[in-house]
């Protein structure tokens, strides 16, 4: 976007009581983020998801019923400005959550203009982006909104499947047509977004990773690439060597669900009456290495161990642009149980830099594994670091490949080496 790589983003977010962002309000969302500034943990994204929008009798207790796009005034009378703006102050990007495509039949969008929507069954009508005037609507009132209030990152979501809607609404001897209008449309309305608001980062969810296309990853990343196995740290390891070859920018958290208190759950009245601290080990951050973080903290507790999760965050700083901009190379097989070692790298040739990660699962009986580094200088002399441990070393390129790097770690733990060529006269 603006012509620049996506940087590296660590995003956190905190709201109250409800489901989803139904608790949140201008009030608390400016405490908290001075919270997270006070407690010494600098953030690059502050994020607002679903449910910050008008109430109505449908809608007042849950987030789903969506197409009124204005901010409660209640809870956030004065927009998102102040919100944004001190996020930015801080030097982070204001994420706010949409899902423009689903329409409620409660809301007003579908009184205003129910030529717009096409039904199928339910209580959401698909908002038909083959329509040039809805397109064009929905660009300007977007713009002007994400203008007004200081909108970083335009995050889509889409939760519903649109093709019962396309083919329902077609002539039988014009099947695929709406289809192909919307998609049309849809790619228009992002080309779009970006070119009238520069520097706009386009975060695409659609219910977790159901919409990674070539041409939707043309013009955004999947800070939210799936619904499923938050915690589950063999099989989302899995997703992550899938997606270092494919799309190399998404976010992952850090959950565990093998810890009890650390249950991910969109009802934070649930999470609020649980008095135990989210747990910041060093396990949860190595499984969740990727070119954007959200730590799992709840700053309104203050009881977590703040200066591991300073290191951690600044351990994850140093190894996000060797993971976004990196050569990728996997050492272990894919897989999804729990008994195995996972080991990848991430060099830069340019450079003569890299980093080497190595996860041994809480089932695995290996005690040690050894990675053979690709592409190093065989000549050349290697310094390696983990910055985590503050155990260093050096070793010739040829050692390295031949021998390989041995890491001996305990069950559930990682490690992650940093390495650069040294200088021949250093």
């Amino acid at each position: 976007p603006d012509g620049h790589s996506v940087p590296p983003l660590l995003a956190v977010a905190t709201t109250d009581l409800g489901q989803e962002f139904l608790g949140a309000s201008e009030e608390n969302q400016l405490r908290y983020q001075q919270q997270f500034a006070q407690a010494g943990l600098p953030y690059d994204v502050w994020w607002i998801d679903a449910g910050w929008y008008t109430m109505n009798e449908v809608n007042n207790c849950a987030w789903w019923p969506v197409g009124n796009w204005r901010p409660d005034p209640v809870r956030f009378p004065r927009g998102f400005r102040a919100i944004s703006d001190n996020a930015k102050q801080h030097g982070a990007r204001f994420l706010l959550w949409f899902e423009s495509e689903r329409v409620h039949e409660s809301s007003q969008l579908a009184q205003d203009h129910p030529e717009w929507l096409l039904h199928w069954e339910g209580d959401s009508a698909l908002l038909n982006l083959g329509n040039a005037a809805c397109r064009h609507w929905l660009t300007d009132y977007l713009c002007a909104f994400i203008q007004d209030n200081g909108i970083g990152i335009y995050r889509q979501d889409f939760n519903f499947a649109p093709l019962p809607y396309w083919r329902t609404n077609d002539a039988a001897d014009r099947q695929g047509m709406l289809e192909n209008l919307h998609v049309q449309g849809y790619l228009q309305f992002w080309d779009d977004l970006l070119t009238r608001n520069p520097g706009l980062l386009i975060d695409s969810c659609a219910s977790g990773g159901r919409r990674n296309d070539l041409e939707t990853m043309r013009r955004s990343v999947p800070l939210h690439h799936t619904d499923q196995c938050y915690g589950v740290h063999a099989v989302k390891l899995d997703f992550h060597r899938t997606l270092f070859q494919w799309i190399p920018y998404f976010k992952e958290f850090t959950l565990s669900w093998d810890i009890p208190d650390h249950q991910f759950s969109s009802n934070h009245e649930e999470a609020a009456a649980d008095d135990n601290p989210i747990h910041t080990d060093s396990f949860s951050f190595h499984c969740a290495m990727a070119g954007a973080m959200m730590p799992i903290i709840d700053i309104r507790k203050i009881n977590f161990d703040i200066p591991f999760c300073q290191r951690m965050f600044a351990i994850w700083r140093e190894a996000a642009p060797f993971i976004i901009h990196g050569d990728f190379y996997a050492h272990t097989p894919a897989g999804r149980a729990n008994d195995q070692w996972v080991a990848w790298q991430f060099d830069r040739p340019e450079s003569g830099e890299g980093i080497i990660q190595g996860i041994r699962l809480t089932d695995c009986l290996q005690d040690t594994l050894t990675v053979y580094p690709c592409r190093l200088d065989p000549e050349a002399q290697y310094h390696l670091n983990n910055q985590e441990t503050g155990v260093t070393q050096d070793a010739l390129g040829a050692t390295l490949l031949t021998e390989g790097l041995t890491m001996q770690l305990p069950p559930r733990s990682g490690a992650l080496w940093f390495y650069r060529r040294l200088r021949s006269d250093a």
